[in-house]
Formats: C-alpha cells, structure tokens, sequence
C-alpha cells in the first residue's frame, strides 16, 4: 500500500511540476514582450552582475582548468593513437575534440553550477518577491547575462585550449607542430567556428531556462533554496550531457 501511495504522490509531483513549467514558459514570454514593447523594465544592474559573476570572476579558473584538459586529453590521444601508428593524426583529432565538443559543454556545465550558486546571494524569498519581479529582476537578465558570459568564456577557452595543446605536442611530446599549424589554418572555418558558437549557445539557454524555473519555483512555491540549488545542478548537469549526446549521435 505504501508503495502505491508514494508513487501517486511522485506522478502528482510530476505533474505539477510540468504544469508549473508551461505556466512559466507563458509568463516568461509575456514579460519578454512586456520588454521589447517597452511596457517594462528589466534590470540591467543584474545583468553586469551575472556577467561578473558567471564571467569575469570564473574566466581565470576556467583558463587554467582548459589548458590542463587539454594537455590530459592531447597526451592520452598521442598515447592511444599511437599504438595504430596514427599519432601523425593525434593533432588534428584533439583540436576537432575540443572546439565542437569540449569547450561547449564545459561551459555549459560551469555556467549551471555557477549560476545555481548565485541563487543563494539572490535573496528571492527572504525579499518577498512575486513572480513578476522575480522575473523581470531576475529571470530575464540572467538569461540575457548567461548568453553574453557564455561567449566570452568561450573565447578564452578556445584559446587556452588550442594554446596549451600546441604546448603538449612541440614541449612536452617534442612533435613538429609546422602540420599543426597547416591545419589549424585551414579547418578552423567559419562554419565550424559557428557550430560551436552555436553549441554553446544551445548549452546555455538550456541552462538559463532551468534556473530561470527553479528562481520561478522558488518564488510561487516557496521551495527551500537549498533544495533549488541541488535540483538546478542535477538536472542542469543531466539535460546537458543528454542534449549532447544526441548532437553527437545525430552527427551535428
């Protein structure tokens, strides 16, 4: 019987849990047109706060945490290729890796981390605010503010990236880079430069709208912040990893 019950109990949770999500998809929407008609006014003082917060405070330990992924990944792929004889391949194989691959979700995930931190300064309950201030105060200029940090992380994580692979392979493994260079030159197009700016933008409004319904969540439910700050890592970290897996299986 207790079995029965609780899972009645779990489906009902459910349940209200995607109706509250379409209710603020809705809302969400309707704020966003409040906006761009000029009938309301969202706050750009938040949105700097994000961009400092989610960017400029993390773009040092992002830099040091991408150059030292990429010389793991760059010396592991010599070390595997290698035993094919195809480490004359390892070069061109790490820096495709990481640009459509890597550096988006490692974005993504640190942008859903940071931000589900930054719920705990925002003081959503303890303000009393309702979910038309949550959302203009806080939903829409995180959305915007997670947007803009996304590519300017993703700028310098590029670059620390394909800066600390060309030091693996010239110091570390003492490889002629001059093939490197050639095909860095030539594979770095605009079409693969705007897929994975494109990832990256996918990542992080993935990102933005589930913290966006969990601050939503907090203010009409009144969910502990804890508890929100737990969910948005979970499932931000889940729908992440899931949505990228079935880029890579449809070959995108």
């Amino acid at each position: 019987m207790y079995v029965f019950r609780r899972a009645g109990f779990n489906v009902i949770k459910f349940i209200a849990s995607v109706t509250l999500f379409f209710h603020f998809i809705g809302h969400l929407w309707h704020c966003m047109q409040e906006f761009l008609w000029g009938r309301a006014v969202i706050s750009w003082d938040r949105i700097i706060k994000t961009i400092y917060r989610s960017g400029a405070k993390l773009a040092i330990p992002l830099l040091f945490i991408s150059a030292l992924m990429g010389m793991s990944i760059a010396t592991n792929l010599h070390h595997i290729l290698n035993k094919y004889h195809l480490q004359h391949k390892a070069l061109s194989v790490v820096q495709n890796l990481l640009t459509r691959d890597f550096v988006p979700l490692l974005i993504g995930y640190v942008l859903c981390v940071q931000s589900s931190l930054n719920l705990i300064t925002a003081r959503v309950t303890k303000l009393h605010r309702v979910p038309q201030e949550v959302l203009l105060d806080y939903i829409l200029p995180i959305i915007i503010g997670i947007n803009i940090t996304a590519l300017l992380l993703y700028t310098y994580t590029v670059a620390a990236f394909i800066f600390s692979v060309y030091l693996t392979f010239h110091f570390v493994l003492g490889i002629s880079t001059h093939e490197y260079l050639l095909h860095l030159a030539g594979s770095i197009t605009f079409i693969e430069i705007f897929i994975s700016i494109l990832k990256t933008s996918v990542y992080c409004t993935i990102v933005s709208l589930i913290v966006g319904y969990y601050y939503y969540d907090v203010a009409v439910r009144n969910i502990s912040v804890r508890q929100a700050v737990s969910r948005i890592i979970t499932r931000g970290l889940l729908w992440l990893t899931a949505f990228s897996l079935y880029l890579n299986i449809s070959n995108f």
